[in-house]
């Protein structure tokens, strides 16, 4: 993969004065388990840029929710279409595959409507660590197939971050907000020949401890521009991947042959499964009143640390465990 580095900030000085916040994959990567409620909004474009910038979006519409859910891979019908992913993002549309690393955010591909894209070289769609200053452009390409259609997709995506301050969304005010801007050029080529080209222009604003956009602006060459607000945010950190312990108790923890479970609230448990660290699923329990009482054994699993999903009515939690030997 290419990366070439268009903005370095020598100054040490600048540095101090506009590096104010910092996302990394601990504070902002896609986590497996938690989901996100997205309405659509009427931005007119991608706002101010510069330095302590407050974007006033308070008053814009919310209309047409959709939901995001972060999912394994392994729990999709094309999961084994993009093995290098760990992370699934499945909404009304389709989904979408990505590897979050301690690097950034890389994009492998999609499929949804009959469509899939699968690409050989991802696109890195977010650096980490990213903050004000950084900016570098990336080549990408994969295959595009459709019912009629099939073609080499590839091109290339600038992404910048020049802008930081506070988003005043209907959901509340946001502090150490950073802008990150990417730029799509590409093409689908049928024997080396360019046939369709598309120019994309993604306007996100992003925080830590926040685990996915609070809003977006998106313009291009073949649709009209749209934009969204995560109206399932909020200051205090709703949104983000919740401790098990508000809706369920788990012990012990660390555990080494069964897993007992106790409900702490009304929540309305309909499945709950355990992956490993990459989101591949180890096993799943569906019979939520058997799990009550006879707990879940997981005595045939090496010792290692999981991740605990409970998928209820109300969306999805998930939390640490850790199973000693």
């Amino acid at each position: 993969m290419r990366r070439a580095l268009l903005f370095i900030v020598s100054s040490s000085v600048m540095m101090q004065a506009y590096a104010q916040s910092t996302l990394t994959k601990a504070n902002n990567g896609y986590v497996v388990g938690t989901s996100f409620q997205l309405s659509a909004t009427n931005l007119t474009g991608g706002g101010a840029d510069g330095n302590g910038i407050s974007w006033d979006m308070s008053a814009n519409s919310q209309s047409g929710t959709s939901t995001a859910n972060m999912l394994a891979p392994s729990a999709t019908s094309s999961g084994s279409s993009f093995t290098m992913s760990n992370v699934a993002v499945s909404t009304g549309g389709g989904t979408l595959y990505y590897d979050v690393n301690n690097n950034g955010l890389f994009h492998w591909g999609l499929e949804g409507g009959g469509a899939k894209f699968v690409m050989t070289n991802p696109e890195e769609q977010l650096r980490y660590p990213m903050t004000v200053g950084t900016s570098y452009t990336d080549d990408w390409t994969g295959l595009f197939t459709a019912p009629s259609f099939s073609a080499q997709r590839g091109g290339t995506t600038t992404v910048t971050c020049n802008s930081y301050g506070t988003l005043i969304l209907p959901q509340g005010t946001f502090t150490n907000v950073l802008k990150v801007k990417q730029e799509q050029s590409y093409a689908d080529t049928l024997n080396g020949i360019p046939v369709l080209t598309y120019d994309v222009e993604i306007t996100q604003w992003l925080s830590p401890d926040q685990h996915y956009i609070l809003a977006s602006y998106t313009s291009s060459s073949f649709t009209s521009p749209f934009s969204y607000i995560n109206s399932s945010s909020s200051p205090t950190g709703i949104g983000q991947v919740m401790d098990m312990e508000d809706i369920v108790s788990i012990y012990p923890n660390p555990a080494t042959d069964y897993i007992r479970m106790k409900a702490t609230s009304n929540i309305r448990l309909k499945k709950v499964f355990l992956t490993d660290l990459s989101g591949k699923i180890m096993q799943e329990w569906t019979n939520i009143a058997d799990l009550y009482q006879s707990g879940l054994n997981i005595s045939h699993l090496p010792a290692a640390s999981y991740i605990l999903h409970a998928e209820s009515i109300e969306g999805y939690k998930a939390g640490t465990i850790i199973i000693k030997k």
